[in-house]
Order: structure tokens, then sequence, then C-alpha cells
């Protein structure tokens, strides 16, 4: 595998690979593979929305740089350098 991103679901069970893997994190098997809407394998792919639905309502947000999981996003601010 070359160089990729990796995107955690928010219940951090998922981790989504640039390369379009999908893997369980506990047991590091790969679950699916992300395809386009003609079933093409998405390929070096860095950008990812992660919707979680229940009953057809969105309930869950997040992407790449944990922004849409408060907890994560603060952890991520709280350890980020400032410039002044």
């Amino acid at each position: 595998m070359e160089h990729s991103w990796i995107t955690m679901s928010n219940d951090g069970k998922l981790a989504f690979v640039g390369d379009s893997s999908v893997f369980d994190v506990k047991t590091h098997k790969e679950l699916a593979v992300m395809k386009d809407e003609f079933g093409r394998r998405i390929v070096h792919t860095e950008k990812v929305l992660y919707l979680g639905f229940k009953d057809g309502k969105l309930v869950e947000g997040n992407n790449q740089f944990a922004i849409g999981d408060a907890k994560a996003y603060a952890a991520r601010m709280a350890g980020a350098k400032t410039n002044n």
C-alpha cells in the first residue's frame, strides 16, 4: 500500500483508508471496499465525509479532520500549535 489517509468512524470501530478499504479496527480485517456509483473502486481518496443515519434521519457526522465529533475536534484543537 502506498502513502494514504486514515479516517475513523465516530465510534472508533471502523477505519476508512485512502485506498478505499474499510477495516474493522479490533480485528484488523478488511470489511469492505468503497466504490463509486459505477461499482469502481475509489482509489487515492483523501476526503471523507462520514454520516450516520437512524430511522432515515441523520444522527451523526464527521470528516477526516474530526469536525463533526465535538470531543475529537476539541482534542485536536487543544493540541494545535498557535502562531502567537
